[in-house]
């Protein structure tokens, strides 16, 4: 006959049972309680087939395994809940451990004396001090040579977040508490620490190009582990000392040649041409015309940016292109000639480092008075002299490939004044129109981007009369007269990047200004707001 014993007891009761109830149970050195199927109980390995079609209780199941295994389980009166099981051919304590695990909250268990305590994570908690799923072990390393605070500083960057870790100086001791990973490198970081000295090199590296501020980070990362080297830096003549193991100086060699490069640089040198427009050529110059005279090897070939789509371009009425195969800008230049007026505005030349921006500006900053009143009243008190830049700005930020070509972002505004607004010219507020556009192109090096469809139209006044008569004064009116004309003009931007290097020899002239993306040169004025896709004609 089965001898079987199941005890359902409180939990102030297994406290109240005296040194029996808080025997410490076994735990693996891994952390964790033992897993059932590690103890050595009669029973525990015998195998049993399970089916529960609906939710049974939890008691009931263990009552089973009590059974089947005669086997001594006390369960406090907190443990509750149900559980579906369908198990084939498994151990009892297979079974007594899933099942256990599929309650929510899963359930706790601790074998002492032969005997099965089933209890709640609370209680276990309680008992213990530490979850029943907590994996979580302790280690106490007493160090050799290694300091322990600077072991504990590299120890923190590679603790889990509920670790526990304290440095005791005095004793050279370190505290670790945390899961079996985390331990495990802990040790591997602190065995490094511990090792026999290497052997050490200094090397000192003098920066050419790159900033220390740039690479002392990048060979810090190198020495992070401890006994690998340590590094100094001099300011004033850019130079590094470092003193490492072998295979960190080999890392840092790479750093070093990866990152003190000379710096890729393109030379901008842009054009920018007006162009008065005939009745024929009104709605802008046909460059499919223009090239018509022209060697067939000057052909032009659209650049438009893939994310513009052709309907914005429309609405833009911009292009975007490139004389091609060797294309004389020259040539292009004469043969404008033949459809209006062509005047060079500037010719403005720069070298600006790969990723920075360039702005080309053929401005005149158009003086205006600016009443001042008196406060709370209409009267005038003071005029002041003001200021407003029109006439046509480039940005362009050119980024360098490893084939070779040139993509360039490009923001071009023509802005001009067409009325002043209460008041005389020079004497109300100047009523600005502009035209902007964004795109981004990609070229081969040297090629030229043509960018036209900036038109603007002005009145232009011209007076004719009798000659010597028209010169008489106050009679000299009845003899001339002034007529207003309508002129449009077009502003067509040529821009030639061509990669260079710091050796390459290069001019430069024209009013040009540089400056790096999210910086302003201290007389550098806001970049004027502007719309992708949207221009102004």
């Amino acid at each position: 006959m089965k001898l079987i014993s199941i005890l359902t007891v409180s939990m102030a009761t297994l406290v109240a049972m005296g040194p029996w109830a808080h025997a410490q149970s076994s735990f693996e050195d891994e952390g964790g309680p033992m897993h059932l199927c590690d103890y050595d109980m009669p029973g525990l390995d015998q195998e049993v087939s399970i089916e529960t079609r609906v939710p049974t209780d939890i008691d009931d199941v263990i009552k089973l395994a009590a059974f089947k295994g005669n086997l001594n389980v006390v369960i406090t009166t907190a443990v509750q809940g149900k559980v579906k099981l369908s198990l084939q051919k498994v151990s009892i304590c297979q079974m007594l451990h899933l099942a256990l695990a599929s309650v929510s909250p899963a359930l706790a268990y601790e074998v002492e004396d032969n005997v099965i305590k089933i209890m709640t994570e609370a209680e276990y908690q309680i008992r213990h001090g530490v979850g029943f799923h907590d994996n979580r072990i302790r280690r106490e390393i007493v160090l050799k040579t290694a300091d322990p605070q600077h072991i504990a500083t590299l120890l923190e960057t590679v603790r889990g977040p509920q670790s526990g870790l304290v440095a005791d100086a005095k004793t050279r001791t370190l505290f670790l508490y945390d899961v079996p990973e985390k331990i495990r490198e802990m040790e591997q970081i602190i065995a490094r620490a511990e090792a026999p000295s290497l052997n050490f090199e200094t090397k000192s590296y003098t920066l050419h190009y790159a900033e220390l501020a740039d690479i002392e980070p990048l060979i810090a990362s190198v020495l992070t582990s401890p006994n690998i080297g340590s590094m100094k830096s001099h300011l004033p003549t850019r130079s590094l000392i470092v003193r490492a193991i072998p295979s960190a100086i080999q890392q840092i060699d790479r750093i070093i040649r990866e990152f003190d490069k000379a710096p890729r640089q393109v030379f901008l040198e842009a054009k920018v041409v007006t162009v008065t427009l005939d009745e024929e050529h009104s709605l802008g110059i046909n460059w499919a015309h223009v090239f018509e005279g022209l060697d067939p090897r000057f052909s032009l070939r659209s650049v438009l940016s893939p994310g513009l789509p052709d309907i914005e371009a429309s609405a833009l009425q911009l292009s975007y292109n490139t004389i091609v195969a060797g294309g004389e800008l020259s040539a292009v230049l004469r043969a404008l000639q033949d459809i209006g007026d062509t005047k060079t505005l500037s010719s403005p030349q720069i070298v600006v480092r790969d990723g920075e921006e360039a702005v080309v500006k053929v401005v005149e900053d158009q003086p205006y008075k600016e009443k001042q009143f008196e406060s709370g009243s209409t009267n005038i008190v003071s005029e002041v002299i003001k200021f407003v830049e029109v006439g046509v700005i480039l940005q362009a930020t050119p980024t360098i490939n490893e084939l070779g070509y040139v993509g360039v972002d490009i923001m071009e505004e023509i802005s001009t004044i067409v009325a002043w607004f209460d008041g005389e010219p020079q004497r109300g507020t100047p009523v600005v129109r502009k035209a902007v556009a964004e795109t981004s192109v990609s070229v081969k090096d040297g090629t030229t981007i043509v960018i036209a469809g900036l038109i603007r139209d002005s009145n232009q006044s011209t007076e004719t009369g009798v000659p010597f008569l028209s010169d008489i004064p106050w009679l000299g009116t009845l003899f001339k007269q002034t007529s207003t004309v309508k002129v449009n003009t077009e502003t067509v931007i040529f821009l030639t990047p061509k990669i260079v290097t710091g050796e390459t020899s290069f001019s430069r002239s024209g009013v040009i200004a540089k400056k790096s993306k999210g910086l302003r040169t201290p007389d550098s004025r806001p970049a004027p707001t502007s719309s992708r896709g949207k221009g102004m004609r």
